[in-house]
């Protein structure tokens, strides 16, 4: 079909949507901010992974919870325990009387937190997590 060929109100239509040359710049700018959009979108990032910060009363320790293990600490009352496995962290084993600290369970959201305090051993979590949770305020 022709441009002379077709109805009136369709000339008008297709008179008034030529474009000029800021519209193109327009739509070009537009696209662009789409695609970076979808670029930062979907392209790996490079974050640090989450950390487990061991507080002894002498020390400071620093462990990446993305690798297993059980360590051990010198505390004011003996050796305590700590087991990080598949991005979670937990007292183990400690040498206080009612083993608070083993029974507080696992950490692994940043922000967490657990310790012995008759053996004064504090761990925490800091750093970006997979797991997105809401806390108290939030909910």
């Amino acid at each position: 079909m022709k441009y002379t060929e077709l109805p009136k109100i369709y000339k008008k239509i297709y008179m008034n949507l030529r474009l000029k040359p800021f519209d193109i710049v327009f739509i070009l700018i537009f696209l662009i901010v789409i695609f970076l959009s979808f670029f930062n979108l979907f392209r790996k990032k490079n974050e640090k992974t989450a950390e487990l910060f061991v507080q002894t009363p002498k020390e400071k320790f620093v462990y990446s919870l993305a690798k297993d293990g059980i360590y051990k600490f010198k505390g004011l009352l003996g050796e305590s325990s700590i087991q990080v496995e598949s991005g979670k962290a937990k007292f183990l084993d400690s040498p206080c009387e009612n083993k608070n600290c083993i029974q507080s369970g696992e950490i692994s959201v940043n922000g967490q937190w657990a310790a012995c305090l008759p053996n004064g051993i504090f761990i925490n979590i800091e750093g970006k997590n997979k797991e997105n949770t809401f806390d108290a305020v939030s909910n």
